[in-house]
């Protein structure tokens, strides 16, 4: 099913540390429209923007209208840290490997809960490589990174405007993986307000197909099935199991 966004993000440094940019473009899937945010920030380093970029894309979904996300961004730091790094580091208090502190542990335990709270596919897109939403978010996240106040979209998409997807090689898309990894458990969904959980994902996928708003994540447990109810706030002691 065609995530409900798309989105790119990218961040800019004028020196590192120095002023910065971070910006996002999200593209709702289901209907021909666009919001583009940004902002400067100052004294900042660039992996803070990159971060920045992608927590704000996420958290201004979150506040509207949740769903699934395709989300590309240029930076492998925040691709490996919000998918991988940031469970070993919540395992060992916030430390490295190595016993030192996480930089950026504030932008990571934000962007760590909104991850947990959308559907989210991650996905990495080279810089600086023509492609036309990586192009857009980088030089808005540069103009603000620089003074300038770029002029920012919102509102209806032309279809010939939308940005096309990149094209991801064979390669990267064997390493991707759900975040609830592994074997699954089950696949709970909410639509509507009524909270389901299904065993097998065909009968999920049939519940919430062509419904507004569904929202559908595989879950590894029940206890993760409960945390991830509260989080979209359905009801748990009103759960059928399909």
């Amino acid at each position: 099913m065609k995530a409900a966004y798309l989105i790119f993000t990218d961040g800019a440094c004028s020196g590192n540390p120095g002023t910065g940019g971070w910006a996002a473009r999200i593209e709702y899937q289901h209907q021909d429209s666009v919001v583009e945010l940004g902002g400067p920030a100052p004294k900042t380093t660039n992996n803070r923007m990159e971060m920045t970029a992608a927590l704000e894309a996420l958290r201004f979904v979150a506040a509207s209208a949740p769903g699934d996300v395709d989300l590309y961004t240029d930076s492998s730091y925040v691709i490996k840290g919000v998918t991988s790094w940031v469970k070993g580091w919540k395992r060992r208090g916030w430390r490295t490997a190595k016993g030192t502190p996480v930089l950026n542990q504030d932008l990571w335990e934000a962007l760590d809960a909104v991850n947990q709270e959308l559907g989210v596919q991650w996905l990495h897109v080279p810089g600086h490589a023509g492609h036309a939403g990586n192009e857009r978010v980088d030089s808005i996240a540069q103009a603000y990174s620089k003074g300038r106040e770029p002029e920012l979209l919102a509102g209806p998409l032309a279809k010939e405007d939308r940005c096309p997807r990149p094209t991801i090689n064979a390669a990267s898309k064997k390493k991707k993986k759900s975040k609830s990894g592994g074997k699954a458990w089950g696949y709970l969904a909410l639509v509507q307000g009524e909270l389901r959980l299904f065993k097998a994902w065909p009968a999920c996928q049939n519940f919430v197909s062509g419904r507004s708003g569904a929202r559908f994540k595989k879950v590894a447990s029940e206890i993760e099935a409960q945390s991830l109810a509260r989080a979209w706030g359905g009801n748990w002691s009103a759960l059928q199991r399909g």
